[in-house]
């Protein structure tokens, strides 16, 4: 994943025969959603934003930016603000498109990346059903760090909870004498 600090988009927009496009119009704009990572190196593992409120609404902003235009290389760049996000993990998704000069012809790209601003991240893989522990059941977890290179490292100092959810059924008298399930 990448750091959402001092992101550009950068576009070179070459010709048919591979000149370079001079001096053409570029249309920008982004999305970011939160997501919570997942990795083909690490297939089976969740890892869990640690900022995410589960409780909050997610959503996705558009986001058109001012246009651009390349320069002689055909090379054009944009900075991406995304101070009004706040801290978390998200899906960047950003689109470029290059227009033909004096007309509405385009040829366009897109691209995707992870985004966050945080220095690791640890995820787990869980072994057995812990949907319903049945009794003496073996359920295992197991956990690591990894790095934004998607190295695994050592992280010192981390603790666990273990949670479990009961829910209980109470037999309470009603208004009129009559008994109730709440």
């Amino acid at each position: 994943w990448m750091s959402p600090d001092n992101l550009t988009l950068d576009v070179t927009l070459n010709t048919l025969f591979g000149r370079p496009s001079q001096n053409r119009r570029i249309e920008w704009q982004f999305n970011m959603t939160p997501v919570s990572f997942s990795f083909g190196a690490y297939r089976g593992y969740t890892f869990v934003d640690p900022y995410r409120d589960t409780g909050a609404y997610r959503h996705t902003n558009v986001i058109n930016m001012p246009s651009g235009k390349t320069d002689n290389e055909g090379f054009a760049s944009a900075r991406l603000d995304l101070s009004s996000y706040s801290a978390g993990m998200y899906n960047l998704n950003a689109y470029a498109e290059g227009f033909e000069d004096g007309s509405g012809d385009s040829v366009n790209t897109m691209t995707s990346r992870y985004v966050s601003p945080l220095e690791h991240l640890v995820g787990y893989k869980t072994k057995g059903d812990f949907g319903y522990a049945k009794k003496d059941a073996e359920l295992e977890v197991e956990f690591i760090a990894i790095d934004p290179n998607l190295a695994k490292i050592d992280l010192a100092g981390l603790d666990y909870k273990i949670m479990e959810k009961r829910y209980v059924s109470l037999l309470v008298r009603q208004r009129d004498g009559t008994y109730a399930f709440q």
